[in-house]
């Protein structure tokens, strides 16, 4: 009851994320490479996780296709990293991904603001996949499904 109370406050949190059509490559990889070295007990736990994976991408496009807190953007320019940026009443933060498993994290307010400008323009040049942009989000989450075989 409780994970399910924190999932509903978390759906309405408003949300912008921009997406490539690589963003699942570091993902697969990691599959392939695991699959390559023998670290999965079974075939079956292969497939369990390839369903998973795919099953999230489902997830996300019927979050792009219904929610109005959740604004989705393709772009085309390649993001090197994990960004982060929110807005709270305490005021602005952001959070990097570090080295795979690490975040670096600030509330250093010049560099936030430079963050979110980035932020914000990289979404105007983008491709906004939410709402009743269907045709253009079909045809992203199709790409990204047929990558997991």
């Amino acid at each position: 009851a409780l994970t399910q109370k924190i999932y509903e406050l978390y759906i309405r949190i408003p949300t912008i994320e921009i997406w490539t059509q690589d963003c699942a490559n570091t993902t697969l990889k990691q599959i392939e490479y695991c699959v390559e070295m023998d670290l999965f007990e079974s075939p079956i736990h292969i497939e369990v996780v390839k369903q998973q994976f795919l099953d999230t991408f489902v997830y996300l496009e019927n979050k792009a296709t219904i929610n109005p807190h959740f604004q989705l953007y393709l772009s085309e320019v390649q993001i090197d990293n994990n960004c982060i940026w929110t807005q709270t009443d305490s005021g602005q933060e952001v959070y990097i991904r570090h080295q795979s498993f690490n975040v670096v994290h600030t509330d250093a307010q010049r560099f936030c603001e430079d963050t979110y400008k980035f932020l914000d323009m990289l979404t105007q040049k983008s491709l906004y996949l939410s709402g009743t942009s269907e045709k253009q989000r079909v045809h992203f989450f199709e790409n990204l499904k047929s990558k997991i075989a």
